[in-house]
């Protein structure tokens, strides 16, 4: 979808989102919840001007994102999955990604505006998100064109780290109710129109990121990512709901 995305805004073409991804977070967020109700706003005509995020990796060709831009933990983890998903399967691949991260994870280290930090993951999701959460992947807004960035600063465990990559409501409250989620002193917000930041990395620690769901990967020893907020970005087929 953020492929397309991307071409449609090169091209100035409405983009039809088809919901039959995981857990398709932009098609949910456009009110797109079956493929018929996505046939429904195609044949109606009815569109929206949505927002998104571009991201440059140091200096590179502009990535257009729809969702969130992600380093640390989830990254590590997409990259762990991808690596054992042709002899393991997508599910099967997950499982064991996540385990070997949950053992392994190792905090990370960013810099911006002359400041270091010490993190599991930082997200940076366009429009504002659930304020509970770290992870920025179910938008609340298509319009608005602003940041939501969530730095969580590696002051727990690497359990807390991975029950923060929590995506569904309900498992996020589960997680919450037995304490794994991680408290809210350790979760800096963050809502503005641009982002910048510096990954440093040790050796050995994979450099990447992640944006959409999409794994890219840089330069070993860290990387500088750069996201910006583009209003009206894509113009996407949409169910008329209030408020979008």
């Amino acid at each position: 979808v953020s492929r397309m995305a991307g071409l449609a805004r090169q091209h100035g073409r409405p983009l039809l989102v088809m919901p039959g991804g995981t857990f398709n977070h932009f098609a949910r967020s456009a009110g797109l919840v079956d493929v018929d109700t996505a046939i429904d706003a195609l044949q109606s005509g009815t569109t929206i001007e949505v927002s998104a995020i571009e991201v440059r990796a140091d200096g590179g060709e502009p990535i257009l994102a729809l969702n969130a831009v992600s380093v640390g933990t989830y990254p590590e983890l997409i990259d762990e999955r991808d690596r054992r998903r042709a002899a393991l399967g997508k599910w099967l691949g997950g499982i064991v990604a996540a385990w070997r991260t949950l053992r392994g994870a190792e905090s990370l280290t960013i810099a911006r505006e002359g400041r270091r930090a010490q993190v599991w993951s930082v997200f940076v999701g366009v429009g504002r998100n659930d304020p509970q959460r770290v992870a920025t992947m179910q938008r609340e807004t298509l319009v608005e064109p602003t940041l939501d960035v969530r730095i969580h600063h590696a002051r727990g465990s690497r359990a807390r780290a991975m029950a923060s990559l929590a995506f569904g409501k309900r498992t996020a409250a589960v997680l919450r109710a037995v304490g794994l989620m991680p408290p809210r002193s350790d979760v800096e917000r963050l809502v503005v129109e641009e982002f910048e930041m510096t990954v440093r990395l040790e050796e050995g620690h994979p450099s990447v990121f992640v944006h959409d769901g999409e794994l890219e990967e840089q330069s070993p020893g860290g990387f500088t990512l750069r996201c910006v907020a583009v209003p009206r970005a894509v113009t996407v087929f949409a169910s008329p709901l209030p408020g979008r």
